[in-house]
This record gives C-alpha cells, structure tokens and sequence, in this order.
C-alpha cells in the first residue's frame, strides 16, 4: 500500500512539472519557410539589393577618391597663387627700380643736354646775329657790317672781326610760291675778335629803336635786329620764353650773356630761364 502511494505521487509530481512548463507558438511573420527561400522574387530583390550595397560601397570609393584628387588640387592651387604672388611682388619690384633708373638717366640725359647747350652757347659768347639785312648777289658782306655798325655808332674796322658769313640754305629769288620766312633773308652771324666789342654793338643796337636797312643795302628800307647768337636749344626756349611771358603778362623778357632772364614787373625780381621746367615754374601760372 505504501508503495502504490509513492508512484501515485512522483507520476503527479512529473504532470506539474510539465503541465507548469510555457507553450511556444511559432510567429509566422518572423520565420520564413523553405518555399520563401526559393521564391525567385525575393531572391531577386536580394540580389538587386546586394548589387545595390556593391554600387553604394564603389561610389563611396570614388567619392573618397575625388576629395583626396580635390584636396590635392586645392594645395596645388594654393601653392601656384603663393609662387604667383611671389613673382608678381618680384616682378612689381623689378619694374620700379627699372622705373627709377629710367627717370634717373632722363635727369642725367637732361643736365648732359644742358652742359652740352651751355658749352656751345658760351663758345659764341664772341659772336651777333644780324637780322632783316636784305641779301644781294655778290654782295660784300665785311662792308655791310661795318656800315651797319657804323648807323649804331660804334666803330668796326675788318681787323675786329674773326668770322662772318649767312646761315642757311640760300633763298629763292621766286618770291610768288614762297612763305613769309623763305620772303625774309638769311641772317647774318659775326664772330668778333673780342667780347668788349660785342658788347658795345649789342648795346648800341638796344639803344636805337626801329633800326633800318636805309643807307646800309639798296632798295626799300627793311627793319633789323642785332642780338646775341643763340644756339638751337636756346634759341626755341628763347622763343618760347617771350610768348609764355607775354601770355602771363610778364613785362620783361631779354637776353644776357647767352642767358635768358624774365622778369613780371619793376618790383618783382629777374629770374635766369635754363629750361622748360625754370619756364613753368617762374612764368607758367
């Protein structure tokens, strides 16, 4: 009897036991059975999803690719833009020390041009010009100049002078096609033995106002002038002296000595003309 007892409880025990355990249900939705496997649509969208993971990575690929080319590019660039500037500081240097050294020889261009005027010009400090004198064929040119001189009141014996002739191309006696400076004759120039004397005729020849050719050549009596020989330099600044001080009112203009003064009235002081530059600065408003 004890016996039967003990199997009846262990048998009982064992059906709580299993009784107590949960029941599994299987979840349809996340299982997928052998047919889905072999469905050829999933396994086509897997590959088309596989293929699509497989572009996605190679164009990660090239993406990484072209920000490396592009960084490579970038310090390229940055690199050329430094060299670049660096030529362009250069080459702005270069271009003003050439700048200066081209403004440093025109002023040295300029002052050897003036020496050379002044050298020539003091080398007639000696010599007149004389204008307005008409010309004659076989004219005696020593006489002419001494009668001349003579109108003036000074002296001049041939022994005073050193050198006399015209300048330049002689002129047409056609006078129907000719301008107004081919109508007028060649000038005169007279190199004299010493300075003293022509001092005394450029003195005597300011002295004497509406000086003619009357009694000096035959024909019609002509205006002239005697004054100092001027180089070609100085002769176009002296010209250009005269009109800018009669355009800003300067009273006086002259020469002296192969130099070229202007002065604006009585009560203000002379200034000595060397260049264009001296003409703007003193004359020029």
């Amino acid at each position: 009897m004890g016996g039967s007892k003990d199997i009846h409880n262990k048998t009982a025990k064992l059906t709580t036991t299993r009784s107590s355990k949960p029941k599994t249900k299987p979840n349809k939705e996340n299982s997928l059975s052998l047919t889905d496997l072999t469905d050829p649509t999933l396994l086509t969208e897997i590959r088309l999803l596989r293929q699509e993971i497989s572009d996605m990575k190679a164009q990660n690929v090239e993406i990484s690719l072209l920000r490396q080319e592009l960084l490579e590019l970038k310090h390229q660039i940055t690199a050329m833009s430094s060299t670049a500037l660096e030529n362009q500081t250069k080459v702005r240097e270069e271009l003003e020390t050439a700048q200066k050294s081209i403004i440093d020889l025109k002023c040295t261009v300029t002052q050897l041009q003036q020496r050379l005027n002044f050298q020539e010009q003091n080398e007639l400090r000696n010599d007149i010009e004389i204008i307005g004198i008409p010309e004659l064929n076989n004219e005696n040119l020593a006489h002419v100049i001494q009668v001349t001189s003579q109108k003036i009141g000074i002296q001049l014996a041939e022994t005073d002078i050193d050198y006399m002739s015209r300048i330049g191309p002689k002129r047409s006696q056609e006078t129907h096609s000719l301008t107004t400076r081919q109508h007028q004759p060649r000038p005169i120039i007279v190199k004299l033995l010493r300075r003293q004397k022509r001092n005394e005729i450029i003195s005597a020849a300011k002295a004497r106002k509406n000086l003619t050719s009357e009694s000096i050549v035959p024909g019609s009596p002509k205006k002239i002038y005697i004054n100092e020989r001027l180089t070609k330099d100085h002769r176009v600044l002296f010209r250009e002296a005269r009109d800018q001080a009669a355009a800003n009112k300067f009273k006086y203009c002259w020469l002296k000595n192969g130099g070229i003064f202007v002065r604006e009235n009585d009560y203000k002081p002379a200034f000595k003309i060397n260049s264009i530059n001296d003409l703007n600065k003193y004359v020029v408003s």
